[in-house]
């Protein structure tokens, strides 16, 4: 029997963080709340360094700490780790980063306090990624002890794919909406499902809702009596005519008082929700890899197409890279022999198109000697969602023929 691990999901912002996890013993993730008891799923991302002793405080304990005037507040922690600043204080300097770090491990020490690091798995969310920002956090929590393998990240988008997709069917039968608002800003995001030869396919896609609110719109306003109105002419705008059959509100609109005219749009035959931690639910489903939809996610990071190589002792040929592979995940070698062949062949599946393409590149060094042998390694370096830049190395083929040394790269494009 394996070792019982726990999955957690951290949904990191710079004003706060959120934080789901899931054990054996669980049949589903659960959001913790910082007050036993109490609902309070939102932890400040901040930490204090105390006066009297310099040690370190986080979350709500931190803000009390520097409101009592006992310490020094560190706040913005993710944007200043993203940019690699350094923390002053006093006499002594922190990377922000490492910080960053720190005031996470804490979170998750508080829902993993019997498990031992390398049976934590963790799936980290954020707004967006890119390839700095994924590179920063798997090196980042590398470091500080958890194991690579176990390290998952993505942003909002795949988030809602996998939490969606855990909910009940009926939900996501069509079109999802979200709608979020966090640090004055309003967010939309659009599950959509469809098939294409005989696969199901998901994406997520997300829009900046600021627009449709309108500049002078917030969730932080006092009086919200406008709102409603406002909510309402937003709803009937996004859904149009399309079937939509769940709506999910998180962030700001958490606080709902004043939903009156716009409750019965929202759940005008189809159902609707309101969610603190729909987020992180699904940074922890990712890091399950809980995808009940028996499709594939294709959304953004993710590869649109798959390349096979052809091979006389495989029917389908030897699958190289997958539709949906993240982009980020890094290089994926392959050494291959080549006998008595000149050229090196790949069928190529693209998101959206019913017939694979064929793709032929020359072996360089090859010639056309009778009884030609070489071993190559082939390394995939993913471009983007779209494009694949393929490298070869010949290894030559021990005493039969020796390495010319070559080296070469060709682009597959989806």
């Amino acid at each position: 029997m394996g070792r019982k691990k726990i999955y957690i999901g951290l949904d990191i912002t710079n004003e706060y963080t959120q934080i789901c996890y899931k054990d054996s013993s669980m049949t589903s993730p659960k959001s913790f709340s910082t007050i036993i008891g109490g609902e309070s799923f939102f932890i400040p991302t901040v930490l204090c360094n105390r006066y009297d002793n310099a040690s370190w405080t986080y979350g709500t304990e931190a803000i009390k700490t520097v409101e009592d005037g006992e310490g020094f507040l560190v706040d913005n922690l993710l944007n200043k780790a993203l940019n690699k600043e350094d923390v002053e204080i006093g006499d002594d300097v922190y990377h922000a980063g490492d910080l960053l770090i720190y005031f996470t491990k804490k979170l998750v020490r508080l829902v993993s306090k019997n498990y031992e690091l390398e049976d934590i798995v963790l799936g980290i969310v954020l707004r967006h990624i890119d390839r700095e920002i994924y590179d920063f956090f798997k090196s980042e929590f590398v470091k500080a002890g958890y194991s690579k393998e176990n390290i998952h990240i993505t942003d909002y988008q795949e988030s809602t794919f996998y939490f969606v997709v855990n909910q009940d069917k009926n939900i996501w039968s069509q079109k999802v909406i979200l709608f979020d608002f966090l640090e004055g800003h309003f967010y939309l995001y659009e599950f959509n499902r469809y098939m294409f030869s005989g696969e199901k396919y998901f994406e997520v896609l997300e829009k900046d809702a600021d627009e449709l609110f309108g500049e002078n719109a917030s969730l932080d306003d006092e009086d919200l009596s406008y709102f409603d109105s406002l909510f309402s002419e937003v709803l009937v705008k996004v859904i149009g005519s399309d079937s939509v059959s769940g709506i999910y509100l998180t962030g700001g609109f958490n606080n709902n008082y004043w939903m009156r005219e716009s409750k019965r749009v929202l759940c005008k035959g189809r159902k609707a929700f309101v969610g603190e931690s729909i987020f992180a639910l699904g940074a922890c489903y990712f890091a399950l890899c809980s995808n009940l939809s028996g499709g594939i996610y294709a959304g953004k990071h993710k590869l649109q197409g798959s390349i096979f190589l052809n091979s006389s002792d495989l029917k389908d040929g030897l699958q190289l890279c997958e539709i949906g592979r993240c982009i980020y995940e890094g290089v994926k070698e392959q050494d291959v022999i080549a006998i008595d062949e000149y050229k090196i062949s790949f069928q190529v599946y693209t998101v959206g198109k019913r017939v694979a393409d064929t793709k032929e590149f020359e072996i360089q060094g090859a010639g056309h000697s009778p009884g030609f042998k070489t071993r190559l390694r082939i390394s995939l370096d993913f471009i983007d969602e779209k494009n694949v830049v393929l490298h070869f190395k010949d290894l030559g083929f021990g005493d039969f023929s020796v390495s010319n040394l070559l080296e070469w790269q060709e682009e597959i494009s989806f």
